[in-house]
């Protein structure tokens, strides 16, 4: 059993910082929640002092990461001290009603029923409906808004492929759907988010630049969600704004594969390339010239 007063081991670090990233990208803490999280993480000295930073975050069954502070041995101990003190509550009673007397019965027939005063008139007042609950919207790039904008995407078109979609940093999702008949190959630019729905983001035009059709039930964004956390944190870009998109090349292989773009006010940018399933393939992070 792993003690909280133990000291923490960098590993240890790593392990909730892991966690930490994975609460983020599935929407469990927001970004600010995260980087204050994690910063305490890196600087923890005790096993106490990290556990206190995930123990209240959701794991998923697959998850292979233990709880790094097991709370059994006092949640059994608390346990016992309840049943001693139910027991010592009922044995109190028992020596008390042994040493009292029977409690007097009140004679029923001195007994009189009080007057009740009438109630006071009350003004009736309109009932007031309660205001519709309003959905939360969840925090861009995360797993709760890649699965939000593929339900309303499927529930609009009744399918999951389109073309291209690009995802940003601010909740829009830019994307193209086919336009009239399949052989004139046309195109109708749209965009998407959470709270104002779909909208028209170009005029239909031919698909001149053949933009290819990516299918959304492909893609792994649990992984996706896990890699835009990385890309904010490894690609040495200072307050970054990251856009991520589905884009389709026959000239590679594989032939579609997910972009992570990174880059910030100061013109600093990097890159990383990764498959459906979450697999790095490339990566460009940011260098400053002259180093």
């Amino acid at each position: 059993m792993t003690e909280p007063t133990k000291r923490a081991r960098q590993a240890d670090r790593d392990a909730v910082t892991n966690r930490l990233e994975q609460g983020y990208a599935d929407g469990q803490l927001d970004r600010v929640e995260w980087e204050s999280r994690t910063n305490r993480a890196l600087s923890a000295k005790t096993l106490a002092d990290l556990h206190g930073l995930v123990d209240d975050l959701q794991v998923d069954e697959d998850d292979d990461l233990q709880p790094l502070v097991r709370p059994q041995r006092r949640r059994w101990l608390i346990g016992v001290v309840a049943a001693i003190v139910i027991a010592g509550a009922f044995g109190v009673r028992a020596l008390t009603q042994e040493n009292d007397p029977a409690p007097q019965r009140a004679d029923r027939s001195t007994v009189t029923a009080p007057e009740i005063d009438a109630a006071p008139e009350v003004d009736s007042q309109p009932e007031v409906e309660p205001e519709p609950a309003t959905e939360e919207i969840p925090e861009p790039l995360t797993y709760k808004a890649f699965q939000a904008f593929v339900k309303a995407y499927r529930d609009r078109f009744d399918t999951t492929v389109l073309y291209e979609p690009r995802f940003y940093d601010n909740g829009n999702v830019h994307f193209s759907v086919p336009y009239g008949p399949v052989g004139k190959n046309r195109i109708d630019g749209m965009f998407w988010d959470a709270k104002n729905g779909f909208d028209d983001w170009t005029d239909p035009e031919t698909n001149t630049f053949h933009i290819g059709l990516v299918d959304l039930a492909k893609v792994d964004f649990k992984a996706l969600a896990r890699n835009v956390v990385h890309a904010r944190k490894y690609l040495n870009v200072d307050n970054p704004e990251v856009s991520v998109s589905i884009e389709r090349d026959p000239d590679l292989r594989p032939q579609v594969r997910v972009e992570f773009y990174v880059s910030n006010d100061f013109s600093e940018s990097a890159s990383m390339t990764t498959t459906l399933s979450g697999r790095q393939l490339s990566s460009s992070p940011f260098v400053v010239e002259g180093r």
